[in-house]
Order: structure tokens, then C-alpha cells, then sequence
């Protein structure tokens, strides 16, 4: 049976981006692949398809597509996101024993694996390199308020996981260290983060208003890519700004060191990891970091980037290599593997 049913929570960007790109590689691959929710609002189901349910365990959706599609098949694969440990009573690890149950980083598998999942294998998201490589030609140019000045950019959600507080106040405090030759642009919702007094610090726009060929842009166009968030499942950004070669300021912990190489990103140490609770399904793993270490980071990506730039582009070149390997058609292939 070719048809395969894909099930994700579509509404929200980074599930909407990694979903339309397994859609692609399956329907590459000479399969029918058909969105749940387009599925389930006909009125003819048929159990024998094949079923792909892609979920954070934070989400109600991903139980109750696991209840839906457990008599599908003959394969079932739930591809499970999981940023800590995750509540067995909502969602109890007999409902995916079912499925062939694959995590999105080696973080997330560990994370399951604790909570009594059984496990068979993490893959990591993926990108197209054909728009990473318009979006490399055609970066989004930003005007620099004075010479030698570097911007930073950030295009993720806010929120508990990602702590913009403490990495605003990071970057204010390295503001001053540089005599605000610095700034940061975000495609994010910083507004209600934001001081009267702040300068060079600025939100583009809301995360998930853009094209997605336009985020990519925008993240061409800065100097650096600022990912001081303290809880991911995986952190697609900071794939996006390792192919486009752009070095990182980010916290030295899973799952980001699993897929930025050590050379590409100025680190900032984890100095301790508070279990916190998340929606009711899942708690968050929480990486605290020192706000005068990432500050100093921050100063010394800066100083770099001007003064040694022969280093910059070394950072830049070692992000790249063997980035072809988070081709979509190259990564998720894996999931075709699983069906066949």
C-alpha cells in the first residue's frame, strides 16, 4: 500500500516546515502521502494505509492521533519530540508500542527512553538546501548604524523554554562592553520584552507571519546567529544558521551539540539543569547559563568578527562541512526506508 497518512500539528511553523518537507521525500520516493487533517475530514477511512504521526509530547494532538492511527498499516511510525520527561499517565508508552517510535534528536530519545518509551532510533530535522542556497544569494541586507557593527539575529517563538529575558539581558550587558556597537534583529514576539531605553535591539516581526524563504533571508543577513535558548527538542534555527554559515552564540548542551560542530559556535556553559514544569503532558529540561559568561561570548563574536576575520570565515567554512548531509532527500529517506 503506497498511501501513507501524515499527522502533525500543522498549525505550528517548525511542525509545518519538517511535515511538508517528509510529504515531499515521500511522494519523491513514489508515495501517496495525504495530511490528517485533509484525511479525517472525509468520510471514507481506510485502515489499511500506512501511518506517519509526527508530535510533541507537550501536545494533546499527538495522543490523539496515536489513538486514531494504531490499527493503521501495516507500518505505523511515530516520529515523537520530547524536551524532557514526559508524563506516562497522559501519555502512556503502551499506546506507541504499536508504532515503529522514532525521536527527532538523540535528547529527545534519551528523554523518552526515561519515561518508558521503547525507542528505535532518532532522526534529526532536516533542511532544503536549494532555499538555503537562494536565501546564501540573496541575503537580507541590514543597514549598520556605524562602522565595525554586528548584528545578531534570533527567529524562534519566547516562552519558557527559550528564556528571552535572560538573553536580553546577556546582550544588553554586552552592549555596553562594546559601546553599543552591536545589535540584535528577531523574527520573534520580543515586544512585551523590550525596555523604552533599548537600542539596536528590534523585532522584525512575529515568528510564523513569514514566508519561510524570507526567515532564511534574514538569518543570511546577520553576522551571527544568537540560540542562548535553555530547552530544545532539536532547534531547527540553529540548523538553519549552520548551513547558511553562520556562526552561533549558543548554550553548550543537548541536543545542540549533537548537530553544530565544535569550531562554529562560541559556547556558553550550562552550570545547571532545572526539571520544570511544561503544559501538564511533559516537563522541560532547563539549561541555565551564566548571563556575564554569555555576555563575554557575545563581546569576544564581536571582536572577531572585525579584528580577526580570517577566523569568522574559518567558523563560517567548518558549519558547512558535511551540511549536505541535513538535505531533506538525504535525511529523511530514512523514513521511506521504514515504510518499504
Amino acid at each position: 500500500m503506497n498511501r501513507v497518512i501524515v499527522a502533525s500539528d500543522y498549525q505550528w511553523a517548525s511542525f509545518k516546515n519538517q511535515t511538508d518537507l517528509i510529504v515531499r521525500v515521500l511522494a519523491e520516493a513514489g508515495f501517496q502521502p495525504v495530511l490528517a487533517h485533509k484525511y479525517l475530514a472525509q468520510k471514507r477511512r481506510d485502515p489499511s494505509q500506512n501511518a506517519i504521526i509526527f508530535g510533541s509530547m507537550v501536545s494533546a494532538n499527538t495522543k490523539r492521533y496515536a489513538q486514531l492511527f494504531s490499527f493503521y498499516g501495516p507500518t505505523r511510525i511515530a516520529y515523537l519530540v520530547a524536551e524532557g520527561p514526559v508524563d506516562q499517565l497522559f501519555h502512556p508508552p503502551s499506546l506507541y508500542s504499536r508504532y515503529i517510535t522514532v525521536a527527532n534528536s538523540e535528547f529527545s530519545k534519551n528523554n523518552l527512553e526515561a519515561s518508558g518509551f521503547r525507542v528505535d532510533g532518532y532522526i534529526h530535522h532536516a533542511i532544503d538546501l536549494n532555499l538555503i542556497n537562494k536565501a546564501r544569494n540573496s541575503p537580507e541586507v541590514f543597514d549598520r548604524p556605524k562602522e565595525k557593527f554586528t548584528w545578531f539575529v534570533y527567529t524562534a517563538q519566547v516562552g519558557v523554554r527559550k528564556h528571552p529575558e535572560t538573553f536580553l539581558e546577556a546582550f544588553r550587558l554586552a552592549q555596553k562592553k562594546t559601546d553599543y556597537s552591536i545589535g540584535l534583529r528577531a523574527i520573534s514576539a520580543l515586544e512585551s520584552y523590550l525596555r523604552p531605553d533599548d537600542k539596536y535591539i528590534i523585532n522584525h516581526a512575529k515568528f510564523g507571519t513569514l514566508p519561510y524563504d524570507a526567515v532564511l533571508r534574514f538569518i543570511a543577513g546577520g553576522d551571527y546567529y544568537l540560540h542562548l535558548t535553555k530547552c530544545e527538542s532539536f532547534g531547527l534555527p540553529a540548523l538553519e544558521a549552520r548551513a547558511l554559515g553562520k556562526p552561533l552564540i549558543a548554550v553548550k548542551m543537548p541536543p545542540t551539540i549533537e548537530f553544530v560542530p565544535e569550531e562554529g559556535a562560541f559556547w556558553v556553559r550550562s552550570n545547571e539543569v532545572e526539571q520544570v514544569g511544561g503544559y501538564g503532558f511533559m516537563d522541560f529540561l532547563i539549561h541555565h547559563y551564566d548571563i556575564r559568561e554569555a555576555a563575554d561570548a557575545i563581546v569576544q563574536a564581536h571582536d572577531i568578527r572585525w579584528n580577526y576575520p580570517s577566523e569568522y570565515e574559518d567558523m563560517s567554512q567548518k558549519l558547512l562541512e558535511g551540511i549536505e548531509e541535513y538535505h531533506y532527500r538525504n535525511l529523511y529517506k530514512k523514513f521511506v526506508e521504514l515504510l518499504q
